[in-house]
């Protein structure tokens, strides 16, 4: 990625002169945050896009605190301000949620709140708090890092929650409520077999959603075992956190549901090599503009295959979080609240916690899980060999019954 969309327009708060340093001719602290932008850009290897656009979202939320307290640029926070901002995302979050889902930044009713800013949120915004102002500092933009004492956050924290996942069992009562639903109509049909893969695809392989939807069809190929001289078919993560790439194992089940998923939608059952047809498909068509000829019905296109794409991580989400709702609707009618709390609040990464917990419940070596995981740092992995109280329980009571 060599350019960042440049941060949107907003009211200035409090009309700083132009300041000239390394950074350029800068004339306000959103124009230094967006040279911070480019300068990550620029590096070899550059940074990730992903990465890049979560630095972006934290600088749209600071940007949006400052207006709504009426607070100077953060390039004039002192440890004070620094440490109210903090206080703030802690303790208020929840209050300034998002009420419109398709709000833009810029929109006036924009919040950068979808939820109450968890552990991990907290910690994120910290972290890129820090890494701006440091930045800032050592190009000589601000005389001083007022978090230089207060430190970038290092994570969670050891006291944090526990990486959620959903069980195994629920799983299989959301497909089953999902098959329900799509009893009604074709394209009810359609819907199913598509999301039956993606909940198998990020159940068994623990990919990230933004992985999934920058996926392809032709990313899917086989690979060969010299050893065994057996074939294994594996999907190619070519947009992985950070800009890497990696290959995750495709299980046979994983592999059924994507070619009656694919069948479903006009597809030989096997994907081909090449293909650069988005992985996950809309149920909607598309018409393409130009002089090639388009079919004019729905019908037409679906036969064609003019398949709309799905290519944005926030639909992915609003996929699975709606199957996720409506089984846990069943639920609550017939008086499991424990089991509809859960999956209420159940998210596409949670299902990345299941692949690493289904790994470590199997025995399987750290290593490998890491490896599986695609984990830079085998500790990250260790977070799922720890067990809370039932876990101990249950295992306990497979390996010899209590009261005997």
């Amino acid at each position: 990625m060599s350019e960042v969309a440049p941060l949107p327009q907003f009211v200035t708060a409090n009309g700083s002169e132009a300041v000239s340093c390394v950074l350029g001719h800068v004339s306000d602290d959103w124009e230094a945050a967006e040279r911070w932008l480019q300068a990550l850009a620029a590096r070899r290897p550059p940074v990730s896009r992903h990465t890049l656009a979560n630095y972006q979202r934290e600088i749209f939320r600071i940007r949006w605190y400052c207006d709504l307290v009426g607070s100077d640029g953060p390039s004039r926070w002192s440890i004070p301000d620094v440490t109210r901002y903090l206080k703030f995302l802690r303790e208020h979050s929840g209050d300034h949620i998002c009420g419109r889902r398709a709000a833009r930044v810029g929109d006036i009713d924009w919040t950068p709140f979808r939820a109450r800013l968890g552990a991990s949120a907290l910690a994120n915004a910290q972290k890129v708090l820090h890494a701006l102002l440091k930045f800032w500092f050592e190009a000589g933009y601000r005389r001083a890092n007022p978090m230089a004492s207060i430190g970038s956050g290092g994570g969670v924290g050891r006291d944090a929650p526990r990486r959620h996942a959903v069980p195994p069992d629920l799983i299989e009562e959301v497909l089953d409520s999902m098959e329900k639903a799509s009893r009604t109509s074709v394209e009810k049909k359609l819907m199913f077999l598509r999301d039956r893969f993606i909940l198998r695809l990020l159940q068994f392989t623990g990919m990230r959603a933004s992985e999934v939807v920058l996926a392809s069809m032709g990313d899917v190929e086989l690979y060969a075992d010299p050893k065994s001289g057996r074939a294994h078919w594996s999907l190619v993560v070519r947009h992985g956190k950070g800009g890497k790439t990696g290959r995750v194992a495709l299980p046979p089940a994983v592999m059924d549901d994507l070619r009656a998923y694919r069948y479903a939608f006009n597809f030989p059952p096997d994907p081909v090599c090449g293909d650069t047809t988005a992985l996950i498909l809309s149920t909607r068509t598309r018409k393409v503009d130009g002089p090639a000829r388009c079919p004019s019905t729905v019908v037409g296109r679906r036969s064609q295959r003019r398949w709309a794409e799905i290519r944005r991580r926030a639909t992915l989400w609003d996929i699975l979080t709606g199957a996720f709702q409506r089984c846990a609707a069943g639920f609550r009618s017939a008086g499991r609240d424990q089991d509809a709390v859960l999956l209420e609040r159940a998210s596409t990464h949670w299902l990345r916690h299941t692949f690493g917990r289904q790994l470590t419940a199997m025995g399987v070596d750290v290593r490998v899980v890491a490896k599986a995981m695609r984990h830079d740092d085998v500790r990250t992995s260790m977070a799922y060999t720890e067990l809370d109280f039932l876990d101990v329980v249950r295992e306990m009571e497979k390996a010899q019954p209590f009261g005997k």
